[in-house]
């Protein structure tokens, strides 16, 4: 018997039978890794060729024949497009990634190629799934290729009790529906962060044939601070000059900062109405940053017919003004106001945003 042998029949039977169970488990993980190493392989190196071949097909669409014909959706289909869920995501991947820098003709073939291969119809059926992240990326996808979803399925995922599910539904309603486009604020129950506001604003306005609303019926008590400040940035950018009264009425009790706002908001909307308020309120006013706001705001409120009004009105102030802050301010209003340049200076969206919120 050879010395290697004698010294493992000298081991304890259950020594020897742990050893081995150690070896074998060695060699089968050592195999399962080899395994999954070539696995993953041939898989990278199917998606690859995959991806090439659907982005050629793309490319040729795009570049090359301008149109989407019936053949070229067979050439999807005999990929096994409708049965690869991965194929289906690089096809995705790809309409995006173009998405980025096209548009025109060319754009809207991408939205085509997306709805007409069944990538729209698999995500409008998502939307009914349990699961939030699916309905969001769904949504999303649907959003970005511009596929209509029915309102009333819409407005169900607008109160849906998942958060992330109701911002995103939102910001689709802001980016693609013509009609009743902010009823949703009339049944948020959280307050707006600053990031959504900021979303809303900036995505509706770059938008074309959009009916605009009335965004004084925002401008309530009834709502919540964010709401009503979302409300006036809008009606101050799209100069709805009727706002100035519901601003107005919504100045008493509100705090400081939304007061700033709203005073500023009445300089951009150029109500000259909005003048022998803000004088009333200056007088009454208790913080510096908002007395300050409304000098500005009357500075660019003169015109031609209130011109000597507010300069009186300033000039007076000055006399009796202890803060420094608001001595400079005036001067600086008064020295506007007397500029022949900013006489009869109407409101236009070019000069608007030069008063601050």
């Amino acid at each position: 018997m050879s010395p290697v042998l004698d010294l493992l029949d000298r081991f304890p039977s259950h020594l020897r039978d742990l050893i081995f169970f150690n070896t074998l488990c060695i060699i089968g993980s050592v195999l399962l890794i080899l395994l999954y190493t070539l696995y993953h392989w041939v898989y990278t190196l199917r998606t690859r060729n995959q991806k090439q071949v659907l982005m050629q097909i793309v490319e040729n669409i795009l570049f090359d024949s301008h149109q989407l014909t019936p053949s070229t959706i067979e050439k999807f289909n005999a990929l096994g497009i409708q049965n690869s869920n991965a194929m289906q995501t690089n096809l995705v991947k790809i309409l995006m990634q173009y998405s980025l820098f096209i548009k025109g003709e060319e754009r809207g073939l991408i939205n085509k190629i997306y709805r007409d291969v069944g990538l729209a119809k698999k995500d409008l059926g998502a939307l009914q799934s349990p699961f939030p992240n699916q309905v969001i990326k769904a949504l999303n996808k649907l959003g970005r290729f511009g596929i209509y979803v029915d309102p009333d399925q819409i407005r169900k995922l607008q109160k849906n009790k998942n958060s992330d599910i109701r911002e995103v539904a939102n910001l689709y309603v802001v980016g693609y529906f013509r009609d009743n486009v902010f009823d949703f604020l009339d049944f948020t129950e959280e307050p707006l962060t600053k990031w959504q506001q900021l979303e809303y604003f900036h995505v509706f306005i770059n938008r074309k044939q959009v009916k605009i609303p009335e965004f004084s019926r925002w401008i309530r008590e009834t709502y919540d601070p964010s709401v009503v400040h979302l409300a006036i940035e809008f009606a101050a950018h799209f100069l709805q000059r009727d706002a100035s009264y519901a601003i107005e009425n919504f100045l008493n009790g509100s705090t400081h900062t939304m007061r700033k706002t709203m005073i500023a908001a009445l300089g951009k909307l150029g109500n000259p109405d909005s003048i022998p308020f803000l004088r009333n309120w200056y007088m009454k006013e208790s913080n510096l940053l908002c007395k300050k706001s409304i000098i500005k705001s009357l500075s660019y409120l003169a015109d031609k017919q209130s011109k000597a009004e507010i300069h009186h009105f300033l000039s007076e102030q000055q006399k009796n003004e202890s803060s420094v802050l608001l001595q400079k301010s005036i001067e600086r209003a008064i020295r506007k106001i007397s500029s022949s340049a900013d006489i009869a200076r109407p409101m236009t969206p070019q000069n608007r945003n030069q008063i601050a919120f």
